[in-house]
């Protein structure tokens, strides 16, 4: 019974409490690690940060319409037939050249517009705030997505090792067995089921380790490390540190600020800006200038000169078939949507975020109820063998109890797993870039 209570406590220690044995070395890849990693690999994010890059420059190419504009002007312009004035019977007087052409800078600026271009520019501002949004969403996915990668990498470790710990002692057992069907102590039924169990926890070792390189291929894809894939004995940080990292996750609350409810409210903003930017063409547009050319011909005098002027420009829509007025409602309509939109993703958010903690403290439940029940079942296990090897049960029951044994071992792996990939979950919901 001593032994039976040492083997049994320390299965479910080396699964609950202590790390493996390939854990106690530096890890090779730590979560900040993958992190860092994956997001200076994500091609979603530098994407994001292009498209947020470009809508700033956009807003600074539409601030320049508030400002005067100078500019160079310049034409020219061949006439084949000069008119002529005859005004005696030798002499005449051309209007013009052949050779015409104006040269010279040109100011302008418009004073009046309705408003239009100034509500053009705060409603691209706006798109550049909100296009930062997105860019924080896309960091803070990518985060998500690495931290579930390594955790299930985590647990996929966590089975191998716990398969194979299973295929020792079932080797173990047969080994015993056949020395006892030799010794005439048991059946050649017993040493073929003996056999029959090994074979088939050779099946679940291969099986979680092919599980195992499909995760370790997802992580590698997200960080850019493709070598990864192919690491033999990839080393990862204890899943105690993941949680102790994110031990607060369920005592936070939602981040009000979220990134994906602040993109829909600032593109709100943004087509409500863009309805009034329309509104403003309906409105008279008035615009002065002022330029100094080079001039030729000077009238009918074959001369350059300088020449100076200023002027005012007045122009308002008559008729355009309710365009302005159509454009406007569009976006008015748009920015609604966009409204509508942020206050359900609201709601959505606040169910999730209710949701994963009420999962991570029922996980948190289940895992205690898990290490009893694979502290019992090892104990359980090491019972029935010693009943066994006394002629008072037959093999089916040892086996069955190895199999429950490896069954809530892997339970309990599994339970510390979603109660990371919960925390996790929960952080990206709280959490700020």
């Amino acid at each position: 019974m001593k032994k039976t209570s040492i083997f049994a406590v320390a299965s479910i220690a080396l699964v609950a409490a202590a790390p493996p044995a390939w854990a106690n070395a530096e890890p090779t890849l730590t979560l900040k690690q993958a992190e860092g990693k994956a997001a200076a690999h994500s091609a979603r994010i530098a994407s994001s940060q292009a498209d947020a890059e470009a809508a700033k420059h956009q807003a600074e190419a539409a601030k320049a319409a508030l400002f005067p504009r100078l500019t160079l002007e310049g034409t020219y312009r061949y006439v084949s037939d000069v008119p002529q004035l005859q005004v005696g019977p030798m002499t005449s007087v051309s209007f013009g050249q052949h050779d015409n052409y104006s040269v010279g800078p040109m100011l302008s600026y418009t004073l009046w517009d309705g408003g239009a271009v100034r509500a053009n520019w705060r409603s691209v501002q706006k798109l550049a705030e909100a296009r930062s949004e997105d860019h924080k969403q896309a960091a803070l996915q990518t985060r998500q997505a690495v931290r579930a990668a390594y955790f299930r990498v985590q647990l996929g470790q966590q089975e191998v090792r716990l398969v194979a710990e299973s295929l020792k002692l079932s080797e173990s057992q047969e080994r015993d067995i056949r020395n006892r069907f030799q010794a005439g102590a048991a059946s050649k039924a017993d040493t073929l089921s003996a056999r029959r169990e090994v074979l088939s926890l050779k099946m679940k070792a291969r099986q979680a380790q092919a599980d195992l390189a499909a995760n370790i291929r997802d992580l590698a894809a997200l960080i850019g490390e493709t070598d990864l894939a192919a690491a033999d004995g990839l080393s990862l940080e204890p899943q105690e540190k993941s949680l102790t990292e994110l031990a607060n996750a369920g005592q936070r609350t939602l981040n009000p600020a979220h990134p994906q409810l602040e993109a829909p409210a600032k593109l709100a903003e943004v087509q409500r800006l863009a309805a009034a930017a329309a509104r403003g063409e309906l409105w008279p547009r008035v615009a002065a200038y002022a330029k100094s050319t080079f001039d030729y011909p000077n009238g009918p005098r074959p001369e350059s000169v300088w020449q100076n002027t200023v002027g005012v420009s007045l122009s308002m829509p008559l008729y355009e078939a309710h365009r302005a007025r159509s454009l406007s409602a569009q976006k008015a309509s748009e920015a609604l949507a966009s409204e509508k939109r942020g206050e359900q993703l609201r709601t959505d958010l606040e169910r999730d975020w209710q949701k994963a903690k009420l999962q991570l403290e029922s996980y948190k439940e289940q895992r205690e109820l898990a290490q009893e029940a694979a502290r019992h079942a090892a104990e359980i296990a090491d019972l029935i063998y010693a009943s066994y090897k006394a002629g008072r049960t037959n093999l089916l029951d040892v086996q069955s109890a190895n199999n429950r044994t490896l069954e809530a071992r892997v339970l309990l792996a599994r339970i510390q797993a979603q109660i990371l990939l919960q925390a996790a979950a929960l952080r990206a919901l709280t959490e700020e870039t």
